[in-house]
């Protein structure tokens, strides 16, 4: 990509991960409100349908992260393990340790819970009973932990071949374990049953960095990927075909946020304003903060709600912008108290883009294959 794309390319992401947020949030929110009405139903249903916007998450994640991964490879035939670790990682555990204590500290009942799989990022193989929504956050520390040791492995074989039947692998195995192993909600948290959504981030990626032309190609149709996405997204939702439904209304997700993606990356977007625009910027910024207290507004905005007796179209004219509101003040209280200094921290120490001027203490010497 030129120079004169890239700030469209950051704001359409920042947008992207600003309405992955709030669709959490809304997924979030709808298990409060009132269902008394065919209408009211039908709305919290619609808003409960937000659980998607984790798997936005994860395809910007694979996105981000893996052209993070090419762009070093292509520099310098390198990637710094401990570099790129300590980045990802000191970006995530400061505020992540911080939400868990305060998580202990509210979780009722004075026995403690088993916190060995919630230190470890594994609570997502598990039957998380508390914090249950840092599943994904697990899957997105395997991710961070596996990525570089895969493509290191690769280079190392030097055959381009093999990177295309381990993808066509790790698809398979995900569309084998979601049509096997799905038999209840705690099985949706698995890595396993979202994995090919951080697989296609990576590969739009590599193809971005790699093969610019094409991805600049694909790129002139942003209206029709992103309907095309919307199908995939939505268009399961409408059959109980056993296999079908099972892999595609997790599978959709993957693909049709990923032409989604593409779609917002597009300067001839017609939704490029509203993703460019100033509060998706501000939720974009403190999407992680938000991300890993919004429960805590949910549960506190419900209260309100109770004690002030709201029910119908009251609560939900209440409760909907307002915990969307409080979500993002909270975030951006604990974005400045603890993730920014954080990253400051982080970037002093492990400074980005300094891959050019790399010391012989750089783990892996090889050449990128084409």
């Amino acid at each position: 990509m030129d120079g004169k794309t890239q700030p469209t390319r950051l704001a359409a992401l920042d947008g992207l991960r600003a309405l992955a947020i709030v669709l959490v949030i809304l997924h979030h929110s709808a298990h409060h409100l009132d269902r008394s009405t065919p209408a009211l139903s039908w709305i919290a249903g619609a808003l409960g349908t937000g659980w998607n916007g984790v798997h936005l998450f994860f395809v910007l994640s694979g996105f981000l992260v893996g052209a993070i991964a090419f762009r070093e490879f292509n520099e310098t035939g390198t990637l710094r393990l401990f570099h790129f670790w300590g980045r990802r990682f000191f970006r995530t555990w400061p505020l992540y340790f911080v939400i868990l204590g305060l998580t202990i500290l509210r979780k009722p009942g004075s026995e403690l819970p088993n916190l060995l799989p919630y230190f470890s990022f594994t609570q997502n193989w598990f039957r998380p009973d508390f914090f249950a929504h840092s599943w994904s956050l697990a899957v997105e520390e395997q991710f961070y932990l596996l990525l570089p040791l895969v493509l290191l492995g690769l280079v190392k074989i030097k055959r381009p071949q093999a990177g295309i039947f381990l993808v066509l692998g790790v698809l398979g195995l995900t569309y084998w374990y979601r049509g096997t192993h799905i038999d209840g909600f705690f099985s949706t948290l698995h890595t396993l049953t979202v994995l090919d959504t951080l697989v296609l981030g990576v590969i739009l990626a590599w193809v971005s960095v790699n093969r610019p032309t094409l991805f600049q190609f694909f790129q002139r149709f942003p209206h029709l990927l992103f309907f095309s996405g919307l199908f995939f997204l939505y268009g399961p939702r409408a059959t109980n075909l056993g296999f079908w439904q099972t892999n595609f209304f997790f599978g959709g997700q993957a693909i049709g946020f990923s032409l989604i993606l593409l779609a917002a990356l597009s300067p001839t977007f017609c939704l490029k304003k509203l993703l460019s625009s100033f509060p998706a910027k501000q939720m974009a910024l403190v999407s992680y903060s938000v991300y890993l207290t919004h429960d805590h507004a949910v549960f506190y905005v419900a209260q309100i709600a109770n004690k002030l007796s709201l029910s119908g179209w009251e609560k939900l004219a209440f409760f909907v912008p307002t915990v969307v509101l409080f979500s993002w003040l909270v975030g951006w209280c604990t974005y400045r108290a603890i993730e920014a200094p954080a990253m400051k921290w982080r970037d002093t120490y492990l400074p980005k883009g300094g891959a050019k001027n790399l010391k012989r203490s750089s783990l892996q010497k090889s050449p990128v294959s084409a």
